[in-house]
């Protein structure tokens, strides 16, 4: 988002740790690893396996996160 220009930070608004990028939402961002737990059988992902993942669950996932924009 902050490279896009929607955001003036890059940190992550969910961990305030790292810089937010689609990688780290989906793959490592401790603030959400329960819930990667719960939708994809692991806290933290490889980004192959993300490439594997069908989109409908990534939405889920997504939403479950309350992340609108990404």
């Amino acid at each position: 988002m902050h490279r896009i220009g929607k955001r003036q930070e890059d940190t992550c608004r969910l961990c305030m740790e790292e810089s937010e990028t689609a990688q780290h939402i989906m793959c490592e961002c401790p603030a959400v690893a329960r819930v990667r737990l719960n939708h994809f059988g692991k806290g933290i992902l490889d980004p192959s396996e993300v490439e594997k993942l069908a989109p409908k669950s990534i939405l889920d996932f997504l939403k479950a996160i309350d992340l609108k924009e990404i």
